[in-house]
């Protein structure tokens, strides 16, 4: 699946939010992702921002975000 956009965040289910955090993870918090990272580095910081927005809905929402400490943390 894709990535949800920020401002959708609050209206997608809880499968496709942790989907989407999966996916983010990936991108930013393990050895291949950040060295195959492409954009520029106000992307890694953006898609950090729309991490922390899918896990602080996911906390709202009663779940568990992750089992990444980074991602449980919501620091990116």
């Amino acid at each position: 699946m894709r990535i949800v956009h920020n401002r959708s965040i609050p209206n997608v289910d809880v499968d496709r939010l942790k989907d989407s955090l999966d996916q983010i993870h990936e991108m930013c918090h393990t050895r291949y992702g950040i060295t195959h990272w492409e954009e520029s580095r106000r992307g890694l910081i953006n898609m950090g921002i729309k991490g922390r927005m899918v896990a602080a809905e996911l906390d709202r929402r009663g779940e568990p975000p992750s089992d990444c400490w980074l991602c449980t943390r919501g620091t990116f």
